[in-house]
């Protein structure tokens, strides 16, 4: 008898199984795996409903063992420690995933990631792109080649591996490269103009279209959009696959105003508003299309040519988030129209992620603001960053609450906010 207790309460009701899934967190669902085997399968099955999981923001990593992250609704760090497998450098995260870069000069990996289900899809080799290796071999940092390759930011069509279509510019030539996860080849198109100095900001997929912000010094383009239609396919398919494109010209922001002040041998400059990000968002509530700008003051330290080589000093300029404009854009017309209000949702935006979340989803979670993180050093002669720029835009007041301490990291390596699942396989 009570070894047919003990069998039923190791296989509970799946009534009973999704009602207590409901009511745990990132953490609880961690734990939880490790329990046994039938429940490491439980917590990552499909057709058990759970309940939306709180945004973590994935700090620097250290090593390509393990990921840190501070969950939002625990209020602590975690950890998870990765199988040999999925070991690699995170690149970003989108649609459920993380992109992970594994560095072996040009034999680098580059792979989609769920840290907590430990799903892994293989995208295909970066040596299919004619640009790669001509670029890992005149790259001085080889040990972070295939990083500096993507050093934009990476799109998913889909959380769907089966119908994903992945999206990147590369190289030198910012040309851009799609592939299917698990295929054999990338296909790459020239879109832009790089000899007018047109140079993407960020991409975004959004109801079958892909979106592609981009600045334009040369051409001095202020809105407008142009569109394509991209064919392209894999070696194991018959017909090429439609893909559609739009390039949507950044809005240039002015600064409002500048300072100067010198102390001795050394310059100070502060632009307010002086520096700005774009961003593309979807919006959840209505799927249109929007803008974001990044607005920062910039204070610069600059000192007299002599005293830069006497004393090995060098310029540094720092940043500091002093508001966030928010556009709506014609998706046609490509003009923008500003915005007040994010209504019912809330916005995430990192280094290496861009979220947008239905506030009402989340219990606690604080609507029509934005949270950011980032390294507030632009420019710097030293390996290391202090990333004191972090905190939260409230759009209903204008203003910037500070309530996280800072975080060193090293240069180059990117910090996300991202959605925990344990649904993607």
């Amino acid at each position: 008898m009570k070894k047919a207790n003990y069998a039923r309460w190791q296989t509970p009701p799946m009534d009973i199984l999704e009602n207590i899934l409901q009511r745990l967190n990132l953490s609880d669902h961690i734990r939880l795996s490790t329990v046994c085997k039938f429940w490491n399968s439980t917590v990552t099955r499909s057709d058990i409903h759970c309940s939306p999981q709180f945004p973590c923001l994935l700090y620097p990593q250290e090593s390509p063992k393990y990921l840190k992250f501070y969950g939002l609704s625990e209020g602590k760090v975690l950890e998870i420690k990765l199988p040999k497998r999925c070991r690699g450098w995170f690149h970003s995260f989108r649609k459920g995933w993380l992109i992970m870069i594994r560095e072996q000069g040009v034999d680098s990996k580059v792979f989609l990631l769920n840290p907590i289900s430990k799903a892994q899809h293989q995208l295909p080799s970066l040596k299919t792109i004619a640009s790669f290796e001509e670029s890992v071999n005149g790259e001085e940092r080889t040990a972070c080649a295939a990083s500096a390759f993507l050093d934009y930011k990476i799109e998913l069509s889909s959380s769907n591996i089966s119908e994903c279509i992945v999206a990147v510019f590369v190289g030198p030539y910012k040309e851009l490269s799609l592939c299917r996860p698990g295929g054999k080849r990338w296909n790459t198109f020239q879109v832009t103009d790089y000899f007018k100095d047109e140079y993407p900001l960020d991409l975004l997929f959004s109801r079958g279209v892909f979106y592609a912000l981009v600045t334009s010094t040369y051409s001095n383009k202020n809105g407008g959009v142009r569109a394509f239609i991209l064919n392209f396919r894999d070696e194991d398919e018959d017909e090429p696959c439609a893909v559609e494109l739009k390039l949507v010209y950044d809005n240039i922001e002015e600064p409002w105003s500048s300072h100067d002040r010198g102390h001795g041998d050394f310059l100070h400059r502060i632009n307010f508003n002086g520096h700005h990000r774009a961003y593309l968002f979807e919006s959840t509530t209505n799927n249109e299309i929007l803008l974001i700008h990044h607005m920062k003051d910039t204070f610069e330290s600059s000192v007299i040519e002599h005293q830069i080589i006497e004393r090995r000093m060098h310029p540094s300029k720092f940043s500091r988030t002093s508001e966030f404009k928010v556009y709506k854009i014609d998706p046609y017309s490509g003009s923008f129209i500003r915005v007040h209000s994010l209504g019912d949702q809330t916005f995430f935006i990192a280094s290496g992620s861009f979220l947008s979340l239905q506030t009402s989803d989340f219990i606690g979670l604080k609507g029509n603001c934005i949270y950011f993180q980032g390294k507030g050093l632009l420019e710097h002669c030293v390996p290391t960053t202090l990333s004191n720029d972090s905190g939260v835009f409230y759009l209903d007041g204008g203003y910037v609450e500070r309530p996280w301490l800072s975080i060193d990291y090293f240069r180059g390596h990117a910090q996300s906010w991202f959605v925990p699942s344990l649904r993607y396989s």
